[in-house]
């Protein structure tokens, strides 16, 4: 029976599971009630997971190929400070800087920024990386979750809670799979957003709001991807991606 005076006592240990464990399915509904909006599930997912560890920076990345040496798709970083949030999303290759650094985690390598930002921030134990297998042709996900290095440096729990929620978290990349194929990725970044929003769903007036473009660009950006792929019309260009 405890004591209740130690700090490991037996009732605290499992209180603590309990609140995490809880605090795991609470996000886990809140990922779940998002709408169908392929970034903005990135972005609430590295948000959640970074303060349930207390992660100061975060990445969420695909390589087509399971390879992430090479160019991959970067879905979303954010960069958490405190109660407040800055996010910076992207579906594009590797950009200089905090995301190149991040990146770093996944495929270690020379470079300048990179050796910047390892002397900033990535340096162990105070980074964490967890690796998903999407499909059968070998496309995985990964996210890097990040401290600033004057912080301590991540637990064996944290590790852990990282890569049981993320290996739960399968379904919330379904939408990008379509993005990692070779006549996708030859698109540029604009018509490539906007198939990622009308694979999910969306009209052409939602997508050009959820990418704060105009209606007119966005029929533009449709009509490329009708030339790109050959279609007449959008049940047509979304039929390439529909599996019996």
């Amino acid at each position: 029976m405890s004591n209740g005076m130690s700090g490991n006592s037996d009732s605290e240990a499992l209180w603590f599971d309990a609140k995490l464990v809880g605090e795991m399915l609470q996000l886990s509904t809140q990922l779940h009630q998002v709408p169908h909006d392929p970034v903005e599930c990135k972005q609430q997912l590295l948000e959640g997971m970074a303060r349930l560890i207390g992660a100061d920076y975060g990445l969420c990345a695909i390589a087509p190929h399971g390879d992430f040496s090479e160019p991959v798709l970067v879905l979303s970083m954010m960069s958490l400070r405190g109660r407040s949030s800055k996010a910076k999303v992207f579906y594009r290759r590797p950009s200089p800087g905090i995301t190149q650094g991040l990146l770093q985690c996944l495929a270690p390598g020379a470079g300048p920024a990179a050796n910047r930002y390892r002397k900033a921030v990535h340096s162990l134990p105070r980074q964490i990386v967890s690796k998903i297998s999407l499909d059968g042709n070998g496309t995985k996900a990964a996210i890097v979750l990040a401290r600033r290095a004057k912080r301590p440096g991540f637990s064996n729990l944290d590790r852990t809670v990282v890569e049981v929620f993320h290996s739960q978290m399968r379904w919330i990349y379904k939408i990008d799979l379509p993005m990692a194929s070779k006549e996708v990725l030859s698109l540029s970044a604009r018509p490539r957003q906007t198939l990622q929003y009308l694979l999910a769903g969306y009209s052409e007036k939602q997508a050009a709001a959820a990418l704060n473009l105009s209606t007119n660009t966005v029929h533009h950006y449709v009509k490329h991807l009708y030339r790109h792929f050959g279609v007449s019309s959008r049940s047509e260009l979304l039929s390439r991606w529909v599996r019996e």
